[in-house]
């Protein structure tokens, strides 16, 4: 069915999940289609809004006003409405019209603009889109440009060897030698991901923290065998080599996203700080556990939102939300944890997920008022994972060196066979 589909127009049915999503549904409608094609600055259908001198942003805030909420928190299966196959089906009707053999951003406006029972016709008519007008401009952009080619379909037996094989968060790259190249590239992703969606007057950031670490936090390193210097005489027994171990205080750096709303090029202030743990977050009595509790402390006391992403098995609950809160549930491996700025440290919202599950998409709240930002974990983890080349630096013939219950273990080594990489 996607096969015709432009890669923005495939990125726009990703991102109308999302929008659903974020509004609590578990279905893609008009109104989510249409907030996904405006996300894309550089796409031919905001291009259309352009030329007719409509704002993305005032259209998104008008769905914003009267679209519909649901409460689901994270649904597994994402489908479509029957308004919003009915669009899909249009925009096929209306390149076949145009005599394109790809399904492109603007074909898919133009299917929004005729499905007549749907609320993103509703609010495109409010703001003067017209069918015939709109197909007058598509032919226009054509003759000024060269026309998009659909996505290379996919070849018949696909190689997956360099994507993810784990179905959430794969636990291999919590591995000490994994952990803080994974966590850099997450955190810079996941800024430009949030700045990408950000509404005027705010951006995102990554800053750093640097401080130094002790000796014991090496119990992440294996110790090194030692070499006896055969030139050395002894007198006795001859000795066996003993292990090596050199204790050394190091040097820690940890990227985190401040979220900044701006008034002018000089007045900013900070709305929203996000966290990816570290394990020496998680491990008590190192410096690193000390300043990340002084640091959560100081945010829970104060206005700004706190979100805390807990992607690790290693070490002692450590995020925000109380532990007793998530008593209630049977079991979790990963959890992230927000705490809205104001509330003193007494209200907390949060996502749980397995091992075998996909991480949650979660929102990011701004100041009060404004709209919220939502991300997909899951796609974020999935892209780093390919973009790092972090297949060709695992061992999945061996087991994940991470603290797993022999259940999980078991489920770990099941999967990797049934995905054909052990």
């Amino acid at each position: 069915m996607w096969q015709r589909f432009t890669e923005r127009a495939r990125r726009a049915i990703f991102y109308a999940q999302e929008e659903a999503v974020l509004l609590g549904l578990s279905q893609v409608s008009t109104e989510h289609l249409l907030l996904a094609l405006i996300r894309d600055p550089d796409c031919t259908a905001v291009r259309i809004l352009q030329h007719l001198k409509i704002s993305p942003e005032a259209i998104r805030q008008a769905i914003r006003q009267c679209a519909p909420r649901g409460t689901e928190s994270s649904p597994r299966d994402m489908s479509l409405t029957p308004r919003g196959k009915r669009v899909i089906d249009l925009a096929y009707e209306e390149a076949r019209q145009l005599n394109n053999n790809y399904i492109g951003t603007e074909h898919l406006l133009l299917g929004l603009i005729r499905e007549e029972g749907g609320l993103a016709r509703q609010i495109l008519t409010q703001f003067g889109l017209e069918l015939e007008k709109v197909r007058e401009i598509v032919k226009q952009l054509y003759d000024e440009s060269p026309r998009p080619a659909p996505s290379p379909p996919p070849p018949s037996v696909p190689d997956r060897t360099h994507l993810n094989p784990f179905p959430g968060m794969n636990p291999y790259l919590e591995q000490a030698h994994l952990w803080a190249e994974f966590q850099r590239a997450f955190v810079s992703m996941l800024c430009t991901t949030i700045n990408r969606l950000l509404p005027t007057g705010y951006s995102a950031a990554v800053e750093e923290r640097v401080y130094s670490e002790e000796a014991e936090t090496l119990r992440f390193l294996p110790p090194e065998r030692a070499v006896i210097d055969p030139s050395v005489r002894v007198f006795g027994d001859v000795a066996e080599p003993p292990y090596r171990l050199r204790l050394e205080s190091f040097e820690v750096r940890e990227p985190f996203i401040q979220i900044l709303r701006w008034q002018d090029a000089e007045d900013r202030e900070v709305v929203t700080v996000i966290e990816l743990l570290n394990p020496t977050h998680k491990l008590p009595n190192t410096n690193g556990h000390t300043f990340y509790r002084n640091h959560q402390a100081d945010l829970l006391k104060s206005t700004v939102n706190l979100i805390e992403i807990d992607l690790l098995h290693w070490g002692e609950h450590t995020v925000a939300v109380p532990l007793a809160m998530l008593t209630p549930h049977v079991r979790w491996d990963y959890v992230v944890s927000l705490h809205r700025g104001g509330s003193g440290g007494r209200a907390f919202e949060y996502w749980l997920a397995k091992l075998p599950e996909r991480l949650p998409s979660i929102f990011i709240p701004l100041a009060q008022g404004d709209p919220y930002v939502g991300v997909n974990l899951q796609a974020l983890v999935d892209t780093v994972y390919q973009a790092g080349q972090f297949h060709a630096k695992i061992d999945y013939s061996q087991e994940p060196a991470v603290p797993l219950s022999i259940e999980a273990q078991q489920w770990v080594a099941e999967h990797l066979r049934a995905q054909g990489v052990r």
